[in-house]
């Protein structure tokens, strides 16, 4: 049974002797050098050995920072032997029981960073709540959860977020919401005051295209009591992804793009050249640049296809 146990004087010469996977030395600190931080920030942090039975396998330090404020998880590792055993998936289920104790402060919000090439953690990460903040320092992409919170679907039972198909009623804040990204990132890229201030308005946006039944039927929008974002997707194609401004860097870009994966096999999208913010996001998402592009109609920019590795067309 996989289990916790604190770094002591007992134990961490086995800490020492981990080791990471060939090719992994990149990903993580080693345990020599996490446990001497522990010892500078000894007042908020906790390290442990992961155990498989008697037998440490891991490593992971929670700190708490004060400033923020927010519980950290640092250095999580698996020995070189002992993974692919579902280790780490369980650990890290009791390191968030470890912080739901509150050990050394009251704040709910749990922050980590992954190398943006370790798929398989991050896929881990995922499937434990976290979500990417936006922040992103020397290819560490940043991730967080809020205890107790997390995002849904409409056919599961929750009071809390619901990514739901679209309904009529929702086309003017659905349209709001393209008309504020389109004013604040397409206007710089194509430089049209007529088109973004004068012919581009919410009722235009939903008599012209949102409120046709064929858009709005393959529409879904993330609502957590206020509709804060929404999707379009046709067949595989991510046809429409847009956040609220006033709303970006919380996660739900990731959810809507996880929802638009996993429940509806979407497996490529078209993104304007230009759009670097965009482009980035679908690849920290395991989208790849197909070397396929395209003009936007009626315009001389160029849209560039980005899909997943596994996907073929």
């Amino acid at each position: 049974m996989v289990h916790l146990k604190k770094i002591t004087e007992d134990n961490f010469l086995d800490a020492f002797n981990l080791r990471l996977a060939k090719g992994q030395e990149s990903y993580v600190s080693h345990p020599v050098r996490s446990l001497a931080q522990a010892y500078v920030y000894r007042d908020q942090c906790q390290p442990f050995g992961i155990y498989n039975e008697d037998k440490m396998v891991g490593y992971v330090m929670v700190v708490y920072d004060y400033d923020i404020p927010e519980y950290d998880i640092w250095h999580m590792m698996i020995d070189a032997s002992s993974q692919g055993k579902g280790y780490g998936s369980a650990a890290l289920t009791q390191v968030i029981d470890y912080i739901e104790t509150k050990p050394f402060g009251d704040s709910d919000r749990v922050t980590l960073t992954c190398k943006q090439e370790n798929q398989i953690a991050l896929k881990l990460y995922h499937r434990a709540g976290f979500v990417e903040t936006g922040v992103e320092e020397d290819g560490e992409i940043e991730l967080s959860q809020i205890l107790g919170k997390k995002f849904v679907n409409a056919e599961e039972k929750s009071n809390e977020v619901t990514i739901r198909r679209a309904k009529s009623n929702d086309l003017s804040r659905i349209a709001e919401i393209f008309v504020l990204n389109n004013r604040i990132h397409y206007f710089p890229i194509f430089q049209d005051p007529e088109y973004s201030f004068s012919e581009l308005q919410v009722v235009s946006a939903i008599n012209h295209y949102f409120g046709k039944e064929e858009v709005l039927s393959h529409t879904y929008v993330f609502d957590d009591g206020l509709i804060k974002g929404f999707i379009q997707i046709e067949e595989k194609e991510i046809v429409k992804l847009y956040v609220d401004p006033f709303f970006q860097k919380a996660g739900i870009g990731h959810a809507l793009i996880q929802f638009a994966m996993e429940d509806k096999d979407a497996a490529y999208v078209w993104a304007l050249e230009k759009n670097i913010g965009a482009i980035s996001f679908y690849k920290r998402h395991g989208f790849c640049l197909t070397g396929k592009k395209k003009y936007e109609e009626g315009t001389t920019e160029y849209l560039v296809k980005l899909a997943l590795k596994n996907y073929e067309s």
